[in-house]
């Protein structure tokens, strides 16, 4: 049980002190730290969810990209691929 606790505790920590650093780099000037930092520490106790969404997010990844694999990137018939003789042809 403990070893779980102090997993979890871990878990937070870095996800708080992460989301913290993320907060002061992206937020607009003036904003105090006191709000970044009790931000950052309630994001920290969800750190399990969001690492069931990285999850999901790289599944979902993963899929499209194999989806595109199996599936060969065709290019449309448009007139920057159409040759001289084939607009010819075309305007017939």
């Amino acid at each position: 049980m403990a070893t779980w606790v102090l997993a979890y505790l871990g878990g937070w920590t870095v996800s708080a002190v992460v989301a913290y650093l993320a907060a002061r780099r992206l937020c607009e000037t003036g904003t105090p730290a006191g709000r970044t930092f009790a931000l950052a520490v309630v994001g920290g106790l969800f750190w399990p969810l969001l690492l069931v969404g990285v999850i999901e997010m790289s599944s979902v990844a993963v899929w499209s990209a194999a989806r595109s694999w199996r599936k060969p990137a065709t290019v449309p018939e448009s007139w920057m691929t159409r040759t001289p003789d084939r607009m010819l042809l075309a305007m017939r």
